[in-house]
Protein backbone atom coordinates (compact mmCIF):
# COMPACT_ATOMS: atom_id res chain seq x y z
CA UNK A 1 0.00 0.00 0.00
CA UNK A 2 1.37 3.14 -1.13
CA UNK A 3 2.19 6.12 1.65
CA UNK A 4 -0.45 8.37 0.19
CA UNK A 5 -2.95 6.13 0.77
CA UNK A 6 -1.80 5.52 4.50
CA UNK A 7 -2.26 9.13 5.07
CA UNK A 8 -6.01 8.99 3.57
CA UNK A 9 -7.21 6.59 5.85
CA UNK A 10 -5.91 7.51 9.16
CA UNK A 11 -7.37 10.70 8.46
CA UNK A 12 -10.64 9.67 7.79
CA UNK A 13 -10.13 7.46 10.78
CA UNK A 14 -9.07 11.48 12.69
CA UNK A 15 -12.37 13.10 11.61
CA UNK A 16 -14.44 10.21 12.10
CA UNK A 17 -13.30 10.48 15.84
CA UNK A 18 -13.49 14.13 15.70
CA UNK A 19 -17.64 13.09 16.12
CA UNK A 20 -16.97 11.72 19.46
CA UNK A 21 -14.33 13.97 20.90
CA UNK A 22 -15.55 17.45 22.25
CA UNK A 23 -13.01 20.32 20.98
CA UNK A 24 -12.01 20.50 17.50
CA UNK A 25 -8.76 18.89 18.12
CA UNK A 26 -8.98 15.75 16.01
CA UNK A 27 -10.52 17.57 12.83
CA UNK A 28 -7.77 20.09 12.35
CA UNK A 29 -5.61 17.07 12.17
CA UNK A 30 -7.39 15.09 9.91
CA UNK A 31 -8.16 17.62 7.60
CA UNK A 32 -3.93 18.47 7.12
CA UNK A 33 -3.63 14.71 6.69
CA UNK A 34 -5.25 14.57 3.61
CA UNK A 35 -3.70 17.85 2.68
CA UNK A 36 -0.63 15.53 3.20
CA UNK A 37 -2.01 13.16 1.34
CA UNK A 38 -2.09 14.74 -1.80
CA UNK A 39 1.34 15.61 -1.86
CA UNK A 40 2.73 12.58 -1.14
CA UNK A 41 0.93 11.47 -4.20
CA UNK A 42 2.98 13.88 -6.05
CA UNK A 43 6.19 14.31 -3.77
CA UNK A 44 7.82 11.35 -2.15
CA UNK A 45 9.91 12.97 0.27
CA UNK A 46 9.16 12.43 3.39
CA UNK A 47 10.86 15.35 5.03
CA UNK A 48 8.29 17.53 2.80
CA UNK A 49 5.36 15.57 4.03
CA UNK A 50 6.11 16.19 7.70
CA UNK A 51 6.89 19.79 6.88
CA UNK A 52 3.53 20.23 4.77
CA UNK A 53 1.70 18.44 7.82
CA UNK A 54 3.05 20.63 10.67
CA UNK A 55 2.08 23.66 8.91
CA UNK A 56 -1.04 22.51 7.94
CA UNK A 57 -2.14 21.25 11.41
CA UNK A 58 -1.45 24.57 12.29
CA UNK A 59 -3.13 26.73 9.38
CA UNK A 60 -6.36 24.85 10.10
CA UNK A 61 -6.23 25.06 14.12
CA UNK A 62 -6.15 29.03 13.82
CA UNK A 63 -8.40 28.84 10.93
CA UNK A 64 -11.28 27.10 13.25
CA UNK A 65 -10.06 29.44 16.19
CA UNK A 66 -10.82 32.20 14.46
CA UNK A 67 -14.16 30.68 13.15
CA UNK A 68 -14.86 30.02 16.83
CA UNK A 69 -14.07 33.57 18.21
CA UNK A 70 -16.29 35.00 15.27
CA UNK A 71 -19.51 32.48 16.66
CA UNK A 72 -18.78 33.64 19.90
CA UNK A 73 -18.85 37.39 19.65
CA UNK A 74 -22.51 37.00 17.19
CA UNK A 75 -24.08 35.24 19.63
CA UNK A 76 -25.09 34.98 23.21
CA UNK A 77 -23.24 33.45 25.50
CA UNK A 78 -25.07 31.63 28.66
CA UNK A 79 -27.74 33.24 30.77
CA UNK A 80 -26.20 36.93 30.56
CA UNK A 81 -25.46 36.81 27.12
CA UNK A 82 -28.64 39.44 26.26
CA UNK A 83 -27.66 41.85 28.59
CA UNK A 84 -26.52 45.08 26.60
CA UNK A 85 -28.19 43.95 23.70
CA UNK A 86 -31.07 46.03 21.47
CA UNK A 87 -34.44 44.10 20.73
CA UNK A 88 -37.96 44.91 19.10
CA UNK A 89 -41.12 44.57 21.08
CA UNK A 90 -43.04 42.18 18.87
CA UNK A 91 -46.06 41.66 21.68
CA UNK A 92 -47.74 43.90 23.94
CA UNK A 93 -48.85 42.32 27.20
CA UNK A 94 -52.01 40.29 27.41
CA UNK A 95 -54.01 38.34 30.38
CA UNK A 96 -51.39 35.29 29.56
CA UNK A 97 -48.06 37.41 29.95
CA UNK A 98 -46.32 40.88 29.53
CA UNK A 99 -43.88 42.19 27.14
CA UNK A 100 -42.30 39.94 24.62
CA UNK A 101 -38.84 41.18 22.71
CA UNK A 102 -37.35 39.83 19.77
CA UNK A 103 -32.87 39.28 20.34
CA UNK A 104 -31.16 37.64 18.02
CA UNK A 105 -33.85 35.84 16.20
CA UNK A 106 -35.40 34.62 19.83
CA UNK A 107 -38.33 36.05 21.30
CA UNK A 108 -37.92 37.05 25.26
CA UNK A 109 -40.68 37.42 27.76
CA UNK A 110 -39.81 40.72 29.62
CA UNK A 111 -39.96 40.16 33.15
CA UNK A 112 -42.64 42.50 35.50
CA UNK A 113 -40.50 44.91 37.16
CA UNK A 114 -40.45 48.16 38.65
CA UNK A 115 -38.40 49.80 36.03
CA UNK A 116 -40.13 48.13 33.11
CA UNK A 117 -44.00 49.24 34.70
CA UNK A 118 -42.52 52.98 34.64
CA UNK A 119 -41.78 52.49 30.82
CA UNK A 120 -44.84 50.62 29.89
CA UNK A 121 -46.63 53.32 29.20
CA UNK A 122 -44.47 54.14 25.99
CA UNK A 123 -43.76 50.83 24.96
CA UNK A 124 -45.90 49.64 21.96
CA UNK A 125 -44.83 46.61 19.18
CA UNK A 126 -41.61 47.94 16.90
CA UNK A 127 -40.22 49.92 19.99
CA UNK A 128 -36.73 49.83 20.35
CA UNK A 129 -35.73 48.50 23.68
CA UNK A 130 -32.38 47.68 25.37
CA UNK A 131 -31.94 44.26 27.91
CA UNK A 132 -30.89 45.60 31.49
CA UNK A 133 -30.76 42.50 32.95
CA UNK A 134 -32.10 38.44 33.33
CA UNK A 135 -34.02 36.77 35.48
CA UNK A 136 -34.51 32.95 34.48
CA UNK A 137 -35.46 33.11 31.00
CA UNK A 138 -36.81 36.69 31.41
CA UNK A 139 -35.25 39.73 31.03
CA UNK A 140 -35.32 43.54 32.41
CA UNK A 141 -35.73 45.99 29.39
CA UNK A 142 -35.38 50.29 29.10
CA UNK A 143 -36.75 52.01 26.25
CA UNK A 144 -33.85 53.28 23.84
Amino acid sequence: MELYQWYIIISVLLIILEIFVSGFVLLPIGLAGLCTAVVAYFRPELWLHGVFFICGSGLAVIALAKLRENINRTTPAGAMGPVGQVGIVVALPTVSGGFQVKIFGDTWEVLESKQSQDQEGGLEVGSRVRVTGVSGNKILIEKI
